[in-house]
């Protein structure tokens, strides 16, 4: 596994790109906290949302997706886009936007420590779900 942050600096999203390729890696999880603008509800948007560009990584959009669900994260499900992170067509790319900064509920889920293992544990289920799938 490699990380490209663990510690709050900026990198740019083509350099986390590029350290994901340089380390060969097969997956790239680029996980995220969402939000909304200000002329939108804060009440409305809530929940997880996985994103991918390609074809061959729907299923692992899917899954984190359905782990992330089963622990309260419902929200918006497996989308395509085509964000920078998840344009690489050389390994497996999701975005994973795991709640609302915005929303009071998935604020507090999201300040609570162990929850944030949870969700962790939840996206690391989807993975393994996914790779052995592949078998």
């Amino acid at each position: 596994m490699v990380t490209t942050r663990d510690s709050d600096l900026t990198l740019g999203l083509d350099e986390r790109v590029a350290l994901a390729r340089d380390a060969d890696v097969n997956i790239f999880l680029s996980i995220h906290l969402n939000s909304i603008g200000p002329d939108v509800d804060p009440l409305r948007p809530r929940g997880a949302t996985t994103y991918y560009t390609f074809p061959h990584a729907k299923a692992l959009a899917e899954r984190i997706y359905r782990h992330l669900s089963q622990i309260g994260l419902s929200g918006y499900g497996a989308k395509t886009a085509s964000f920078v992170v998840t344009r690489q067509s050389d390994f497996i790319s999701v975005l994973v936007e795991v709640g609302f900064l915005t929303h009071p509920q998935d604020e507090m889920f999201l300040l609570d420590a162990a929850f944030r293992e949870t969700i962790a544990d939840a996206i690391t289920r989807g993975v393994v779900d996914f790779v052995q799938s592949q078998r």
